[in-house]
């Protein structure tokens, strides 16, 4: 779950980058600059409201998937404290046959901070998908009354509504950056959980190692035997990293 939900998150950036790249020549329009307003003025058209509006949606559905990837996240934290209460009875009865190793998995297991900010996150989320669909709203109706102009009346349109326009375009900018703040704190919560689950999984298996060895058996189906189902589906964008082998203690 913790890999599934990193290798979202990673691939979600190929979509901001494609909203960026969108926003960029809107700019102007959306930063609103006062050192700007000349040249926000001059390419203020019934097609770059349109444009606005469209991408103003995009950033909105970002934020909607940032929301459900927070949603994952907590699923991974109540995880994490599943696991944390159920390795500690392992630990208690392993510790007192081979201790260096029940403690290195103890050490592990510190998973508090691990998630930390999910609820931050998803609180902030809440906020900027409220400021954003009510920054489309307010543009919403201008632009339907500027395609019900004619074309003498779209020609003027334009400039005797742009007051009208402009608070939305200001307060677009700081939501779209915090949206921006979002993301860069869901991969690194993120990939610090995917990180944590995988030193988890390496060190639960060197307990089960000693486990075996104490008791003369041999690792049901080899020490690699559920590797396959531990692996996550969905990769991250650069694909998945090449894991050193697995290597018991003595």
């Amino acid at each position: 779950t913790a890999g599934d939900c990193w290798g979202v998150i990673d691939r979600a950036q190929d979509v901001y980058d494609s909203v960026g790249g969108k926003i960029e020549p809107l700019e102007p329009l959306l930063k609103m600059d006062i050192s700007r307003l000349p040249e926000a003025v001059s390419m203020f058209n019934k097609d770059t409201l349109d444009a606005c509006i469209a991408v103003m949606g995009d950033v909105l559905d970002l934020g909607k998937l940032l929301q459900k990837m927070s949603d994952v996240l907590a699923a991974v934290k109540a995880i994490f404290e599943k696991v944390m209460e159920v390795s500690g009875d392992i630990i208690e009865q392993v510790s007192g046959f081979f201790q260096d190793v029940a403690e290195d998995f103890a050490a592990t297991l510190h998973l508090e901070s691990a998630l930390d900010g999910i609820q931050d996150l998803w609180e902030n989320l809440c906020q900027i998908i409220s400021e954003l669909s009510d920054i489309s709203s307010s543009l919403s109706p201008v632009l339907e009354a500027w395609e019900d102009q004619n074309w003498f009346g779209a020609a003027t349109f334009g400039i005797s509504h742009f007051d009208e326009v402009k608070d939305a375009f200001m307060r677009f900018w700081p939501a779209w950056e915090n949206c921006q703040g979002q993301y860069s704190k869901s991969r690194d919560i993120g990939e610090n959980a995917w990180g944590r689950a995988k030193s988890i999984y390496t060190k639960y298996k060197q307990v089960l190692n000693q486990l075996c060895k104490y008791t003369g058996i041999d690792v049901p189906g080899g020490h690699d035997a559920v590797d396959e189902k531990a692996m996550p589906t969905i990769a991250p964008r650069g694909g998945f990293e090449i894991e050193e082998p697995f290597e018991p203690i003595d």
